[in-house]
């Protein structure tokens, strides 16, 4: 009892470099704890960080609550299991032995069936998407999409690999031809024009070892992860390099070294094989494939930043603008919140001040109660916040039905009820005004308003049946809603207030749209992440198709000559040079669009209200794509088409 143990952050936080054993922290003012122990500092890739430990009883004893009761959902329990145990047998057995108290402490008669189950604490950072997990969990599934989205850019890029080693076997035909000639194997020259392959892959490889550790910092910022690159500590990222390598060498090698190595040594030497058309079809194909992913990526990107508007747009029920809120954890605010809150109103800045147990778009307690009239046995999940008077009329909730808590009614002094239209509706209930409703901590009241339904949760999650209880002395939060012409100063005469009432504890507070935007800050981060990767992806394209296009209009320096001679326009000679590629840039598109809409369609599933995809969202990323490839392709085909065809046939 009493002791405390601390991370190392925490330890250095509050003693810097002094040995933080034996020293003594106060909790709230009013609990002391001695240090006993430090431990090392929990990793982020976990399902939930901690930086300090206290006896279990002791957090009771802090906020006044009592051990023994069965009826919480707040707490969070974890099992060492023997060797050989069996956890589904473990499950039915927590059944049984929770089950019982609950029904007694709350007088219930008939069987109660509540469901309990185990999970492995391994499973849940990546794969627990549960109501009132400890903190926000990742998901496997954007690590899978991110990383496929990596894999498909080094794929455009071994496509580059294998199209301009194809479209230069032309130049090193001569070549081949001479090696094969002095007595050169063909498996010798497919290792020859694999080995240069890997070696290409090797110096990129150390080439982005370099742009790796310059855009770290940055990178870190962006997935907002204390990420490292060390592969020569890091044993499996060094033998994951390797096999990557020779991986990417082989496969962007193999093509190329399987077709020149199969060259006949007569009909290179011979000039004939310039003249030929061998390897066109795969190239197209190939730029086909590099702009599809291209397309694809560009439509993702544009579909998630237009969900993202759509949810920061949409209606959702109350206000969010000129609102502050501050949590509390100070005894000394919860006495005196009456002084403090008419002190605040008497401030011009100030327009109203109200108390809640949670934000309206934060409220993850719940219960299950049979409420349906006509469902008897059908329990029902309903959360539920515990507010003042004045909680309804800052956040501007509307009322369809009743009316709002008043001190004009004495009763409500003794605890009522509104509940919103998604309870009326799941309980089925035809007149819920002046009907009686039980708290969760068995006390009962009326009902005396409906709700009209807001957004309770992020857009991910459908309207949740709620009800909201009055009490004036239970809550955590404190929200001020202010004039918006001065808002620095009333926030400095705000925090003058809350120190002189809580002088021990920091001033902190946060914006209330702010925290709204935070619950789609993972959308936001996406849409930086993918259009990071739509950017790389284009640029990697349009590398190819660049130098595709310079040694297309390069083979054809003698053809553009001889038409410039006999009088063909210089835009017609531009328009056939840049149609060979840009046709199969529009062919993409077709290719791209199904897939997108598809992958775009499942991705908007994971929202219960979400934006339309939109016809135009297709063809402004199809337009992108083909005006810059158009870009990479013109710049060549203007500067041969404008060249002096004397210089181009100089040497006939």
């Amino acid at each position: 009892p009493n002791s405390i143990v601390l991370s190392q952050e925490t330890a250095k936080k509050y003693f810097g470099n002094e040995d933080p054993l034996g020293k003594i922290i106060t909790v709230n003012d009013r609990i002391d704890f001695t240090v006993t122990g430090v431990f090392i500092d929990m990793p982020a890739n976990s399902h939930f960080v901690m930086n300090i430990i206290v006896p279990y009883a002791e957090n009771f004893h802090i906020g006044n609550d009592n051990l023994a009761n069965w009826g919480g959902n707040f707490s969070y329990t974890y099992f060492s299991l023997q060797e050989g145990a069996n956890p589904v047998l473990l499950e039915s057995k927590i059944q049984q032995i929770i089950t019982i108290p609950i029904m007694e402490r709350f007088g219930i008669k008939k069987p109660y069936s509540q469901l309990f189950y185990l999970q492995p604490v391994t499973e849940i950072h990546l794969h627990s998407h549960r109501r009132q997990e400890i903190s926000v969990n990742n998901d496997v599934g954007t690590i899978i999409l991110f990383s496929s989205i990596a894999f498909l850019i080094l794929f455009i890029a071994c496509i580059n690999y294998m199209n301009l080693a194809t479209a230069r076997s032309i130049r090193r035909g001569k070549e081949i031809g001479i090696r094969k000639v002095v007595g050169a194997r063909r498996k010798q020259l497919i290792l020859l024009l694999l080995g240069e392959s890997v070696t290409m892959t090797v110096l990129a490889l150390i080439f982005s070892v370099f742009l790796i550790l310059l855009a770290l910092p940055a990178f870190n910022s962006l997935v907002e992860r204390p990420l490292h690159f060390d592969p020569f500590t890091n044993h499996q990222l060094f033998i994951g390099l390797i096999f990557l390598i020779i991986f990417i060498g082989l496969f962007a090698g193999s093509y190329p070294a399987i077709t020149m190595s199969g060259f006949k040594p007569i009909t290179v030497l011979s000039g004939v094989f310039t003249r030929s058309n061998k390897g066109k079809v795969l190239r197209n194909t190939l730029v086909l494939v590099q702009f599809s992913i291209t397309i694809i990526l560009f439509i993702c990107t544009l579909t998630i930043k237009k969900q993202l508007i759509f949810m920061k747009n949409i209606d959702v029920g109350y206000s969010k603008e000129q609102i502050i809120t501050m949590n509390i954890g100070d005894h000394a605010v919860r006495d005196n919140i009456e002084a403090i809150k008419t002190e605040l109103l008497q401030y011009p800045g100030v327009s109203a001040v109200s108390t809640s147990a949670r934000l309206p778009n934060d409220i993850e307690t719940f219960m299950s109660r049979y409420l349906n009239v006509n469902k008897p046995n059908e329990k029902i999940t309903i959360f539920y916040n515990t507010v003042d008077y004045n909680f309804i009329d800052l956040y501007n909730i509307q009322i369809v039905e009743g009316r709002n808590f008043s001190k004009d009614f004495i009763s409500d002094e003794n605890g009522v009820f509104l509940v919103n239209e998604a309870a009326v509706m799941a309980a089925e209930w035809d007149s819920p005004v002046g009907r009686l409703f039980t708290h969760w901590n068995g006390r009962t009241g009326k009902i005396v308003g409906v709700l009209k339904d807001f957004h309770l949760h992020s857009l991910h999650s459908p309207i949740d049946p709620l009800y909201i209880y009055l009490n004036t002395g239970n809550f955590s939060k404190i929200s001020i809603k202010m004039d918006p012409t001065n808002i620095p100063e009333t926030i400095t005469h705000v925090k003058g207030v809350m120190k002189k009432y809580s002088p021990n504890f920091p001033f902190e507070y946060s914006f209330f749209d702010d925290f709204f935007d935070q619950s789609y800050h993972s959308e936001q981060r996406m849409v930086s992440i993918f259009s990071s990767f739509a950017f790389l992806a284009i640029l990697i394209a349009c590398l190819g198709l660049f130098g595709l296009t310079s040694f297309t209009t390069e083979q054809r320096t003698k053809e553009i000559g001889i038409r410039k001679i006999l009088g063909e326009p210089v835009s017609n000679i531009v328009v056939k040079l840049s149609k060979e590629f840009t046709k199969w840039v529009l062919i993409a598109n077709l290719i791209a669009w199904p897939v997108a809409w598809y992958t775009m369609t499942r991705w908007l599933e994971n929202f219960a209200y979400k934006t339309e995809i939109g016809y135009w969202v297709f063809i402004l990323a199809g337009s992108i794509a083909l005006l810059i490839a158009l870009l990479a392709v013109s710049s060549h085909a203007i500067k041969a088409a404008i060249a002096n065809p004397v210089e181009s046939l100089r040497y006939e």
